[in-house]
């Protein structure tokens, strides 16, 4: 498993955090992990989690952080506001977003397994 973190500074707009954007590429070998991906952040206490896409507007969190696991797919977020950066995401990989870093998806290819 590879991890990357990434931070992203305040643009005036977007908060951000000083806590990183970490990046986990293909934490899981499945074709269709999304099963995989809810029982694993049930069984860690993440909760409300969802089947879904991802919004496709910037936005941000105030007082949570969140985690997604792509299940299938692949989807483009941009994350970090005007000046953050594009993540190419594929089934398997997992993103840790902390409250107040902006993302969004820029491509609508992707059912994520997410929590709030």
């Amino acid at each position: 498993m590879n991890a990357k973190a990434y931070y992203f500074n305040d643009d005036g707009i977007i908060p951000n955090h000083a806590f990183p954007v970490i990046v986990y590429s293909q934490c899981v070998h499945l074709e269709d992990c999304s099963d995989w991906l809810e029982k694993t952040f049930k069984e860690n206490n993440w909760l409300n989690n969802w089947r879904d896409i991802v919004l496709p507007y910037d936005h941000f969190h105030s007082n949570t952080h969140e985690v997604l696991g792509l299940g299938w797919g692949s989807v483009s977020l941009k994350i970090g506001g005007a000046q953050g950066q594009i993540f190419h995401l594929h089934a398997g990989d997992v993103i840790i977003i902390p409250a107040g870093v902006g993302h969004y998806s820029v491509s609508e290819h992707a059912r994520s397994e997410a929590h709030v």
